[in-house]
């Protein structure tokens, strides 16, 4: 995600459709985790109801990683939207 977004949601975009076709829910959780922070960049609000739906599905399946990666990019949207995309590191 380097400046180039809608190449960037296009391919994010085609990875969550071959992990759902192969039913890799960390793979879509990440996706929407970085779909999110696309999203941000237009659309405030639709960025953070995207998160909100990673983090929630995350939780949901027990996926401590993910879930605590997209609570990290909520607290950033709110309190230093600047400090986005994140990075894992």
């Amino acid at each position: 995600m380097l400046g180039r977004d809608a190449a960037a949601e296009k391919d994010f975009n085609e990875a969550e459709r071959l992990f759902k076709s192969t039913k890799d829910r960390r793979g879509i959780a990440y996706c929407m985790i970085s779909k999110g922070q696309l999203a941000f960049k237009k659309d405030v609000e639709r960025g953070r109801r995207i998160l909100t739906e990673a983090h929630a599905l995350a939780t949901s399946l027990g996926i401590k990683v993910e879930a605590g990666y997209a609570k990290k990019v909520l607290s950033a949207m709110n309190a230093a939207p600047q400090k986005l995309p994140l990075n894992l590191a």
